[in-house]
């Protein structure tokens, strides 16, 4: 199933999930999108995800202040435990059954990372330059923080003020990244 860009695991939304959707729904608010995102992109076997802040707010395409209060809430409720790990928050889906999942044959490549695609697919959307995905993907490969950075940075600029594209701008401010964490 794919929904915005999000490759979805349909086989992690149980039916116990739905018969109690309208009792969940008051109960987280507008924080039930950024459950349904983590749902989607937690690892089958144990309901955990672990990512930064910031990427999880470019994969949620929300401010990272919207993105803390929404896990706040989802905590206080008891919908998910929360811990950091260095920069990452390690989150725990409570109450999180095992879908049923194809598991690959031996010798077959692993699935991509859920979240990198994610955020690929974002800032291809985003800088509407759908046709240099590929290019996105390597970016968010080598570092996810700087490209969720140059997304924010390059989206945060006025129209009138870009000479090139918007997307010239990410790469530049990408790169830009890049060298400074050489340094």
């Amino acid at each position: 199933m794919e929904h915005s860009g999000l490759e979805l695991n349909a086989a992690a939304f149980p039916a116990t999930f739905f018969s109690n959707l309208a009792q969940h729904s008051r109960q987280m608010s507008s924080a039930i999108w950024l459950y349904l995102l983590l749902r989607a992109l937690a690892e089958p076997r144990t309901g955990r995800v672990s990512l930064t802040v910031e990427q999880l707010a470019a994969a949620a395409d929300a401010k990272e202040e919207t993105v803390l209060s929404q896990v706040g809430r989802l905590r206080a409720k008891g919908y998910l435990q929360t811990h950091r790990q260095g920069n990452a928050l390690q989150l725990h889906l409570a109450q999180w059954e095992a879908p049923q999942v194809d598991r690959p044959e031996a010798g077959e490549a692993p699935s991509p990372d859920p979240v990198a695609g994610a955020l690929a697919k974002r800032i291809a959307d985003r800088l509407e330059d759908m046709g240099r995905l590929a290019h996105y993907e390597d970016l968010v490969e080598q570092s996810t923080d700087n490209a969720a950075r140059a997304l924010r940075e390059a989206l945060a600029i006025p129209a009138e003020s870009i000479r090139k594209s918007r997307a010239a701008l990410f790469d530049y401010l990408f790169n830009k990244y890049a060298q400074e964490g050489q340094e």
